[in-house]
């Protein structure tokens, strides 16, 4: 017989999100222990400067990091669960919330999911006034 009970010392392995990005036909997957990848960084001119990917961080332990930078990631994808198939797609000028540090760059998690920040967030109080 089976239990499916949880016995003191056992841990319960939560699904670690993924990112997917474009590099020109093939669909590359970022996951917590991916490895020898890059990922486009949004820089002020517009362009997009590819750094080392390394991994993932909760946005409570980013804001605490000496030196870190919040930056915009470019990502086509975004799913909570690597692997399982549940991928959404991000519309146009949508972004992953970065983490800037010496060695690379981390995907910005909230509560366990990638943080996506929209164009809207951009240009937010721009045109306000428009009538």
């Amino acid at each position: 017989m089976v239990h499916n009970r949880l016995r003191t010392g056992d841990c319960i392995i939560a699904p670690m999100p993924a990112l997917m990005r474009r590099l020109n036909y093939r669909h590359i997957i970022l996951g917590e222990h991916t490895e020898r990848e890059s990922v486009g960084v949004l820089t002020r001119e517009g362009d997009y400067r590819y750094l080392p990917w390394i991994g993932f961080i909760e946005v409570e332990r980013a804001r605490s990091l000496l030196h870190a930078r919040p930056v915009r990631l470019k990502i086509m994808a975004v799913s909570p669960t690597q692997g399982l198939g549940d991928w959404s797609q991000l519309c146009a000028g949508d972004h992953v919330q970065g983490c800037l540090v010496s060695s690379g760059v981390y995907g910005v998690l909230v509560a366990g999911v990638p943080r996506v920040i929209g164009a809207t967030n951009l240009g937010a109080g721009r045109n306000s006034s428009r009538q």
